[in-house]
């Protein structure tokens, strides 16, 4: 028993340097941790965004063909930027600056964007057609500005 006591006193313990590399290890190993958990939560939240900007690409899209339908003469003579707003059952179509800011019940609020949408109507040279060009804008955070477009060309199907 005696001669137990001897070696636990004599044992030396941790030096400072020692100390100070387990430190360092542990602050690197952390450090890179936390970077990538920041990276998988921006991550989720521009996909969600892109989630959102599709949704609104189409929701337009599908108010543009909703126009069309509803005022066929005067759609296919029309050219440059436009906004779209419901009216009852149906869609306007106005004509506008370039970006429209897209507001909606605290989607884009809380994922931090700013979410813009123009919509650009082009006449198809030598064609009774139009183009249609939905382009989605917006910026997460301090990340960088992203863009989804959505097009189609839209016929004359009615005389």
């Amino acid at each position: 028993m005696a001669n137990l006591k001897k070696k636990i006193l004599n044992k030396a313990g941790l030096t400072l340097l020692e100390i100070v590399i387990a430190v360092g290890i542990l602050a690197v190993t952390l450090s890179g941790t936390m970077m990538i958990l920041v990276r998988i939560s921006n991550q989720g939240s521009s996909i969600e965004a892109r989630s959102l900007a599709v949704q609104y690409a189409q929701e337009a899209m599908d108010a543009v063909k909703n126009y069309r339908d509803n005022n066929y003469c005067t759609f296919f003579s029309m050219n440059g930027n436009y906004s779209v707003s419901k009216v009852g059952d149906n869609w306007t179509m106005n004509a506008s600056a370039a970006w429209v800011d897209v507001f909606t019940a605290g989607s884009s609020e809380q994922l931090g964007t700013n979410m813009r949408r123009s919509i650009q109507v082009s006449n198809i040279p030598g064609q009774i057609a139009q183009r249609v060009v939905i382009t989605m804008r917006w910026q997460i955070k301090n990340s960088f500005q992203q863009d989804y477009v959505a097009s189609t060309e839209m016929y004359k199907w009615k005389y």
